[in-house]
């Protein structure tokens, strides 16, 4: 990743979070208390923070007050914002290479957004659709304090690069799990990751090549059940239509209405 404490440093400087080169709080210290340092603990206090830091750095002694000025600075959000943009821009990077060629993609010469409309599926799938929490549970991108914008806007920042680390973290695992013709859950992979802070000393040390090859090697207990229904990849790559892929669980859904009389109230 792009965030070794050299470039660390020289984006903070570029940002205007560091002006002096004798300040004691240096780039990537801020860098690792606003990601990875406070996971744990998001509604932590400026007390909080100063504590963490002398814990990681015995050398930074800064009270409260003045780490409370630094945070709700332009500086320290022009800091993280351009440290989430970098992080967007090399993850985006590398799963687009990963994808480039790739044949099943080939029926789509563009993909279009929009707002939709909601569809409420059967009661009976939803073991099968359980939906997406797992960022928001797991990284409490819901639970934020304080009132000052510069603070909202830095633990926001933080967070999503930690979230970007981690999902192309688990790409690459997916990508094994594939070849095995299995589906990672995501689940498990988030909380093996984040169980006894491997992420957190990968993050810290900048390396995350070893933690890969752990996870890897542990990969049949972080996969999901074996399923009839094909998973969302193997879908598109048959180009089977998006009501189609129902026919598993359509009888399901007709028996019920059946017996409940096949008619409307």
């Amino acid at each position: 990743m792009w965030f070794k404490n050299e470039a660390c440093e020289a984006l903070a400087r570029e940002t205007g979070f560091i002006q002096r080169s004798t300040s004691r709080l240096t780039g990537s210290s801020f860098f690792n208390l606003l990601t990875v340092e406070i996971l744990d603990e998001p509604t932590v206090s400026y007390e909080g923070l100063c504590d963490i830091l002398e814990e990681r750095h015995p050398d930074v002694q800064i009270t409260p007050q003045a780490l409370c000025a630094r945070m709700n600075s332009e500086g320290a959000v022009e800091f993280l914002k351009a440290g989430l943009a970098r992080t967007l821009k090399e993850t985006a990077r590398q799963l687009l290479a990963a994808l480039e060629g790739t044949a099943w993609l080939a029926a789509f010469p563009r993909v279009l957004l929009q707002d939709s409309t909601q569809m409420q599926i059967h009661e009976k799938m939803a073991d099968d659709f359980k939906g997406s929490k797992h960022w928001k549970s797991l990284f409490r991108i819901n639970v934020l304090q304080g009132t000052r914008t510069e603070r909202i806007l830095c633990l926001i920042y933080g967070r999503l690069i930690v979230i970007l680390v981690a999902q192309r973290l688990l790409a690459l695992a997916s990508t094994q799990a594939v070849g095995q013709q299995r589906e990672l859950s995501f689940t498990k992979a988030l909380q093996w990751l984040l169980r006894g802070g491997r992420l957190l000393k990968a993050f810290l040390d900048r390396r995350f090549g070893g933690l890969i090859k752990r996870m890897v090697s542990r990969l049949q207990r972080l996969l999901k059940q074996k399923r009839k229904r094909l998973t969302t990849r193997q879908l598109v790559a048959r180009q089977v239509a998006y009501l189609d892929s129902f026919a598993d669980v359509c009888h399901l859904v007709r028996e019920e209405w059946a017996q409940g009389g096949g008619g409307l109230a």
